[in-house]
Parts: structure tokens; C-alpha cells; sequence
């Protein structure tokens, strides 16, 4: 199903409204992991960012061989990153070398790599939220969220239906 057609602010005009996202928070997370040898285990194991958390797709693909990189024990630079999305036949789909080297410069601060991770993760989880009301939504409309037309009795105790069972104190 697609989505609705939102729109923006109060509800009045404005076009669709995106999906919860903040690519300068994506842009941040990568660019602090090109410039610290740290932000990349930090954000694996501290916040559990996968690439599946990035909204942009070139964003994602770009963590995952960042991903990639750190499993296989090599460095996780500008010049590796770009090597490794060339031999991945990755690099035009995320914007080429260029797009690569303006990440190290779209960083305000690297220490605050995990706040940058968890905006990126909370929208991640808003964005699976949204699909997950807008299937509710297509079920409903579907009329596939009805339930049974004639439930089955539930048992009680020894397997007799609730309406004749006796409770145990009677």
C-alpha cells in the first residue's frame, strides 16, 4: 500500500509530508566515522545503528561498507571507503568520490557521534512505525482486521466452554 497523502504543518496545503528523517544527522554519523577511529565501534556496539537506520539509501550503503571495512580489520578512511564502494561497484550509486570527501566536512562536532546516531535510530523507528500503521490501515480498509465471524469458546479448566463451566469455588 502507499502511504496517504499527508501534509505538513497544521494539515492545511504544503504538499506531502516526509517521512521522519534528519540527513544532516546521517551526514554527521558518517562524517565522524571517516574522521575518528572510535565513532564506528561506538556506534555498533552502544547504539546498534545499522545501515537499514539510514533514510537516504546512499547513506545506508555507504555505512554498511563502512561496516564492511571494520569486520574485515581495515581502516575505515575517505581513500579506503571510496576503494572499497569502487570494488563493490557502489561508488556512482552513492554519489561518487566527491560525496565521499564532503562527509568529513558536514561534522559540527565528533564527540557527539552517539547523540547524531540516536536521531538517526529514533527516526528509523518513527519511519517503521508509520509502515507498520500504514498496513493496519490497508488491512482495515481491506476488511482483513475483522475477526472471526464466531469465535470459539475458550476453555476453562478441564476444557469445558467458559459459557457452562462451573468455577472451581461453586
Amino acid at each position: 500500500m502507499s502511504a496517504p497523502n499527508l501534509v505538513n504543518g497544521n494539515g492545511f496545503g504544503g504538499g506531502p509530508m516526509a517521512p521522519p528523517q534528519n540527513l544532516e544527522a546521517e551526514q554527521s554519523v558518517l562524517g565522524a566515522v571517516l574522521l575518528s577511529d572510535t565513532a564506528l565501534p561506538a556506534l555498533i556496539i552502544d547504539e546498534r545503528l545499522s545501515a537499514d537506520d539510514f533514510y537516504r539509501e546512499s547513506h545506508g550503503r555507504i555505512y554498511q561498507a563502512m561496516l564492511d571495512l571494520h569486520t574485515q580489520g581495515e581502516p575505515v578512511d575517505a581513500l579506503t571507503l571510496v576503494e572499497h564502494l569502487k570494488q563493490a561497484g557502489d561508488l556512482d550509486a552513492v554519489g561518487g568520490a566527491a560525496a565521499i570527501e564532503l562527509l568529513s566536512g558536514s561534522v559540527p562536532a565528533v564527540g557527539n557521534v552517539r547523540q547524531y546516531a540516536r536521531i538517526v535510530r529514533d527516526n528509523a523507528m518513527l519511519r517503521r512505525l508509520l509502515h507498520a500503521s500504514y498496513e493496519i490501515q490497508a488491512q482495515v480498509h481491506g476488511h482483513e482486521a475483522l475477526p472471526p465471524p464466531h469465535p470459539a469458546p475458550l476453555p476453562f479448566g478441564d476444557g469445558e466452554p467458559l459459557a457452562t463451566a462451573r468455577p472451581p469455588w461453586s
